[in-house]
């Protein structure tokens, strides 16, 4: 046996018994694939899957991100006039907390957070939002009574007055009975528009009271120059400028500014005490001396005849029912639905907890609830129905 006979039998015997019956012998220019050729075809369709699929995620991506981008253009063009897109067209949804569906309702209204006007893609205006709740109410005719239920510092004067008068037209509109229930703090703006109830019942830890006017001032001219900054503004009239932070002083001239400021405080505040008077049925003159700025806990301002009663919220209810003359309820409650664009983008949001020269700190917004149908403050001078505690306006 030749050399590579002897050697092609040692290896058929090392890998096993050798086959029976002739083999097949190669051809002569025959040579063994190279290692791994045999599996190569098997990698190009597991290659091409992969990259189909990624292609494929890619794509959906970048149409959420454009159709994200489309929400928020909407909401910006949407939002260029008085309160937005989601003010104009505000979605109310119902939430059962008692009784059974077959019942009269009493509807519960939150008035939550700092009030003040506008809206935008994070929050909604207040004033167009209770509206909105109480048009649901007076055109549902299983409604009997509301429940207002007040946790707010206040706010804008006019957003105050606007919300007070909505109040007061559904009453006149739909015969139906106010009740308001205080919770932690109803100051100021918020007080004013709980006036417009026929019963005011707080909470036994409810702070009220702070009747009054604020217009939040500073004077930021004496820091600006020591870092040699000054006020270089071009104006029309001598008191264009009034309140500005900037503009330099002689206490003459802002004596005369504080003249004319305390004409205005003092016009807001008699207002105030007209809108107390009335929904209280107390002399003027005793609202004047109750009137003085200070805050209320329920129990004094129960003796003052600022509220009707103290109470809990099952205490609201049987109130709101005798009102009414019934004898069930299905107590349900009212809050405005979010839209996508507008959750997300709360989700977003990182809170702010500076004091800004010349305005009231949006932190003071997020301190109060502003989640819950609030806004936070906006920039600017303004007069406000609020009560501003220190521990609500923290400095960073």
């Amino acid at each position: 046996m030749s050399g590579q006979e002897q050697g092609g039998a040692e290896r058929a015997y090392a890998a096993g018994p050798a086959p029976q019956g002739p083999q097949p012998m190669p051809s002569a220019g025959w040579q063994a694939p190279p290692a791994g050729a045999r599996h190569g075809s098997g990698l190009r369709p597991v290659l091409l899957g992969c990259l189909i699929a990624f292609f494929a995620g890619f794509a959906v991506v970048m149409l959420l991100i454009v159709a994200f981008v489309f929400a928020i253009f909407g909401s910006v063009i949407g939002g260029a006039g008085y309160g937005g897109v989601v003010e104009r067209n505000v979605r109310i949804q119902e939430l059962t907390i008692s009784g059974n569906p077959g019942e009269p309702k009493i509807a519960v209204i939150p008035i939550h957070g700092v009030l003040l006007p506008g809206g935008s893609l994070f929050s909604a205006d207040p004033a167009l939002v209770l509206k909105a709740m109480l048009d649901a109410a007076r055109e549902d005719k299983k409604v009997e009574s509301v429940i207002l239920r007040v946790d707010s510092p206040g706010g804008g004067i006019t957003t105050s007055d606007v919300m007070h008068k909505a109040i007061m037209d559904f009453r006149k509109q739909s015969g139906k009975k106010v009740v308001v229930l205080m919770e932690d703090t109803a100051a100021s703006g918020a007080y004013y528009v709980s006036c417009a109830a026929e019963h005011i019942m707080a909470h036994p830890t409810t702070v009220t009271g702070s009747i009054g006017v604020v217009m939040p001032l500073f004077d930021a001219s004496g820091l600006l120059k020591k870092i040699g900054v000054a006020d270089r503004a071009v104006k029309s009239g001598e008191f264009k400028e009034i309140g500005s932070p900037f503009a330099e002083r002689t206490p003459e001239e802002w004596a005369k500014e504080k003249q004319i400021l305390d004409n205005i405080v003092g016009q807001m505040y008699e207002q105030f005490v007209r809108v107390v008077s009335d929904g209280r049925k107390l002399p003027a003159d005793v609202v004047r001396k109750l009137a003085d700025g200070r805050i209320y806990t329920a129990e004094d301002a129960l003796k003052e005849n600022l509220i009707d009663s103290v109470g809990y919220e099952e205490d609201a209810v049987n109130t709101a029912k005798q009102m009414a003359g019934l004898t069930g309820a299905h107590v349900v409650e009212y809050s405005r639905v979010r839209s996508l664009t507008e959750m997300l983008l709360m989700a977003s949001r990182a809170p702010n907890v500076t004091v800004r020269l010349g305005a009231v700190s949006s932190s003071i917004g997020d301190a109060y609830g502003a989640a819950e149908g609030g806004l936070p403050l906006q920039g600017g001078e303004r007069f406000l129905y609020l009560w501003l505690p220190p521990a609500a306006a923290p400095v960073q």
